[in-house]
């Protein structure tokens, strides 16, 4: 409320209150809650509040695509409820105010001790990705046809995880081995799979869509090309369904994923080759020789295609002229606590650049809901060098 309105000079006049409600104790059939910076009442209209056993209430706005814990809180302070003025009114406030220093307003005084002394607090709910594989630990597709998983649904995991449900989309995006079908179902692919997928996927645009980055791909003929090409025994049940899923998330960003041709992007493309490459050796690689192979298995002719060290940011890291395959979203799975993944990482190098670093801390971010500020103050001491000029060095602290 904007108690300028009332006064007569500016400054606000003394409001006072109805007598009843500085007696006794109030008891509010309603419940405050305190709103996130710049929300309006109506931003909560489709919002609902989700609870689960041995779980914090959560309120879920779909419109937002926002999640928020929800905390009761007990407060020592009285709080006063005004309502704000009624500019409905044929005279202004500014003129009722002129008659009169002193005006009683209807209020509310909530006291405490009482339910009313209490209000509803609102902190953001990060999804992690951890949970959301956790979720879709019995929705692994596999080639074994005696294990039918029992894919969830993008409704039921939003309601199992207490998220809305384009948190859940962009969180499945966010997963290598995601898979999620026309009828948002979705699946966890299981690795067999998804380096038959990819092998294929790869095969085809090598030998039938050379220029996939640029006239593009025709993604129905495509598809048709990969699913021939597969042998009997790498056929698997959705398995069609899965190569489209697959191809469209190749896309290049400023290309229409759902249009009937679609763009591929090339460092996606050279990241899947790269995976394939270190999965052949488990010792780290000599930089020439990688770099070699890689470029030759890598589809496509010209400069367009040609692949940068830049593109295995966040999937393997050098200590001179070696790479150890290192991929960020696998560094919490793989370590299963923060500790853990810091280890493996300083296990390999023991100063980091922050550039190098960053993705592995964006992961842990999404694995934990822990900002980057107290992950970098907890565990990390940054330096300086200088050799050929300043730059920062993340190491860890002992």
């Amino acid at each position: 409320m904007d108690l300028s309105k009332l006064s007569n000079d500016g400054k606000p006049n003394l409001l006072t209150l109805p007598r009843a409600d500085l007696q006794g104790n109030t008891a509010s059939s309603f419940r405050m809650m305190q709103l996130p910076i710049g929300w309006k009442a109506e931003d909560l209209a489709d919002s609902q509040f989700i609870s689960k056993p041995q779980q914090q209430v959560a309120l879920v706005s779909e419109a937002k695509e926002m999640s928020f814990l929800v905390s009761n809180v007990q407060s020592s302070n009285c709080f006063v409820l005004i309502p704000p003025p009624d500019e409905t009114d044929e005279e202004p406030v500014a003129k009722k105010a002129k008659s009169s220093s002193l005006r009683t307003i209807p209020t509310r005084l909530l006291k405490p001790g009482g339910s009313g002394a209490t209000f509803l607090e609102l902190r953001v709910k990060v999804l992690k990705v951890t949970d959301l594989q956790s979720a879709l630990a019995h929705a692994i597709l596999d080639r074994d046809e005696e294990n039918h998983a029992s894919p969830m649904t993008i409704d039921a995991l939003a309601k199992e995880l207490q998220h809305s449900k384009m948190e859940i989309r962009k969180g499945l995006l966010a997963m290598e081995r995601a898979f999620v079908t026309s009828n948002e179902s979705v699946y966890l692919l299981s690795e067999e799979i998804q380096m038959i997928v990819q092998h294929a996927i790869v095969s085809t645009l090598a030998e039938d869509c050379e220029d996939y980055a640029g006239r593009g791909v025709h993604v129905e003929s495509c598809v048709q090309a990969i699913v021939e090409r597969m042998s009997p025994e790498e056929r698997f049940r959705h398995d069609q369904d899965v190569i489209h899923y697959c191809l469209r998330r190749l896309a290049h960003p400023k290309s229409d994923a759902n249009a009937e041709i679609i763009q591929l992007d090339v460092p996606k493309v050279a990241q899947w080759v790269a995976r394939h490459l270190f999965s052949l050796q488990s010792t780290p690689w000599d930089e020439s020789l990688f770099l070699t192979r890689w470029q030759s298995q890598t589809p496509g002719v010209g400069d367009a295609y040609r692949v940068s060290f830049d593109m295995l940011r966040g999937l393997a890291v050098h200590r001179g002229t070696l790479w150890k395959y290192l991929p960020a979203d696998q560094i919490m799975t793989t370590g299963g606590s923060v500790e853990d993944a810091f280890t493996l990482l300083f296990e390999w190098k023991d100063c980091w650049e922050l550039d190098e670093l960053q993705p592995y801390l964006d992961a842990m971010v999404d694995a934990t809901a822990i900002s980057q500020g107290d992950l970098v103050l907890q565990y990390l001491k940054v330096t300086t060098e200088t050799i050929n000029g300043s730059s920062l060095k993340m190491c860890r602290k002992r």
